[in-house]
């Protein structure tokens, strides 16, 4: 996966924990670019670039609901 291609998105994994699927809130401008299928890179606090998915994004919902691929 390269950044180049896929869209970052910064989370702040200390808030997340371990969890595979979690929900994120995004400003508008982002979640108008994202649609469910989506691949993203999952980024943030030291941790390694993560692959997830996007599971549910709505422009009148403020969080976007992402699901971590498996290596």
């Amino acid at each position: 996966m390269t950044e180049d291609v896929y869209p970052r998105i910064l989370v702040d994994f200390n808030w997340l924990g371990q969890a595979e699927r979690f929900r994120v809130p995004l400003r508008l401008s982002i979640r108008e670019q994202l649609r469910v299928g989506d691949e993203v890179v999952i980024y943030g606090d030291g941790v390694a670039d993560l692959p997830a998915r996007v599971l549910a994004v709505s422009p009148d919902v403020l969080e976007v609901e992402f699901q971590l691929i498996a290596a």
